[in-house]
């Protein structure tokens, strides 16, 4: 029982994504520090575990439609058959899809900082993304993994985009301090 683990639902909104979520995403759901002021965050997880991701989309306007997505990566980096996906044009109902990662998924093992691929998302503006992971926290002595940023005070704890890795920085925290 030397690792610490977090495991948390991570509620992220959308200003409009279709991409892919790496696995240096998961690690970084569980925050990262300012280390350096105006340039540098420190990250404090070293590997993560998806358990679910859902995604609420609601239609622009009435008489408009919108779809949300998930499709997972195989652990070669293979888009696996498996995707979720609903379409609505209701303004009362949104498109709603939930998923776990299926057995054979990137997602399904642990996964650490490497730049792997582990799914995809579509996630029109306005849509609610829900993450349910845990992060096993950073226990090594040696120097924590950092992020670049332009804004960051020293020693202040952050929480990032869920699509950092491709640089949109689109799925933002939901009350949570960031710095996007």
């Amino acid at each position: 029982m030397g690792t610490v683990q977090v495991r948390r639902t991570f509620r992220f909104s959308s200003s409009g994504f279709a991409s892919t979520i790496y696995d240096d995403d998961a690690v970084f759901l569980a925050g990262a520090v300012g280390k350096v002021t105006n340039t540098t965050l420190a990250v404090l997880g070293l590997s993560a575990k998806i358990h679910r991701v859902s995604i609420w989309a609601p239609p622009a306007s009435q008489g408009a439609n919108t779809t949300c997505s998930i499709q997972w990566f195989s652990a070669d980096g293979v888009k696996l058959a498996g995707e979720v996906t609903d379409t609505t044009m209701s303004t009362a109902t949104p498109a709603y899809v939930t998923g776990t990662p299926p057995k054979g998924s990137l997602a399904s093992f642990w996964v650490g900082n490497s730049g792997n691929a582990i799914f995809n998302l579509v996630a029109p503006a306005g849509s609610i993304v829900d993450v349910d992971a845990t992060v096993v926290l950073n226990d090594r002595a040696t120097a924590l993994d950092t992020i670049g940023v332009s804004t960051a005070v020293l020693g202040q704890l952050y929480w990032v985009a869920l699509d950092l890795s491709d640089g949109t920085h689109t799925l933002t925290p939901v009350s949570l301090p960031t710095t996007f």
